[in-house]
């Protein structure tokens, strides 16, 4: 797959359309980017057997490919009803700078029930750890200063389009069932309101969930918390959720 920029996207597909055709170019773009979601979450994908540009990338493409469409679209003289998952997702974008805290919970047959929660004091960030197998000098729980700002830390969630996730992950849907494994749940509380955004999982994961995971995990120089020789890539790796 060759790579365009969005500029050269614009001159070869939409400069000079019209607004069905537009449209059309529109609906392909949102095909294709859950195609290659639905590719990544599939448990038999393989990141090693990916050739240049890997899906992630083309995803990130194709996202921007489909604002541009957006935009084209407006230029036309055309008015862009978003659907129901655009809205979703907007609406998530718009309060990420209203997130107070984060919990990640993962639950797998053999390795427990880890959970990690990320909360803010001004603009310092904080991560805890509980998790029963690993061995901190307090016991069971590790609190840590991540080396990154508040400001930054929700840039970068905003960065992993959380909004676009399904509600649901299940493993069934590609026709598979899992006797134990793992299932995980994400909820992000707002300072604004009360309703958590939530997410769940069984034996499935979102196509980059191993970003948030890593998000939630270690800072930029690779230094690990105490504890954590299995380390971030064993656990994302052994629960199947490559990226």
């Amino acid at each position: 797959m060759m790579m365009l920029t969005v500029d050269d996207y614009y001159d070869w597909y939409l400069k000079g359309k019209s607004l069905p055709e537009i449209m059309r170019e529109i609906e392909n773009l949102r095909k294709t980017m859950a195609s290659l979601k639905s590719k990544m979450e599939n448990p038999k994908y393989n990141k090693e057997e990916s050739c240049w540009p890997n899906e992630k990338m083309q995803i990130c493409a194709t996202r921007a490919y489909l604002n541009r469409a957006k935009e084209a679209y407006a230029e036309a003289g055309g008015v862009y009803e978003p659907t129901k998952a655009e809205k979703k997702a907007a609406d998530f974008a718009a309060r990420i700078p209203f997130i107070d805290k984060i919990v990640l919970n993962i639950d797998s047959f053999n390795l427990g029930l880890e959970i990690r929660t990320v909360r803010f004091r001004g603009e310092r960030t904080y991560l805890k750890i509980n998790n029963p197998f690993y061995s901190y000098p307090s016991g069971k729980t590790c609190r840590h200063q991540l080396p990154i700002s508040r400001e930054l830390f929700l840039q970068s969630i905003k960065g992993l389009n959380i909004g676009e996730w399904r509600p649901k992950y299940n493993v069934k849907r590609f026709g598979y069932t899992v006797i134990d494994g793992s299932d995980w749940s994400l909820e992000i509380y707002f300072s604004d309101e009360d309703k958590p955004f939530r997410v769940y999982g069984d034996n499935n994961y979102p196509y980059n969930f191993a970003d948030l995971y890593e998000l939630l995990s270690f800072d930029k120089i690779g230094a690990s918390l105490p504890g954590e020789a299995r380390g971030l890539y064993f656990r994302v790796e052994w629960l199947g959720a490559r990226s």
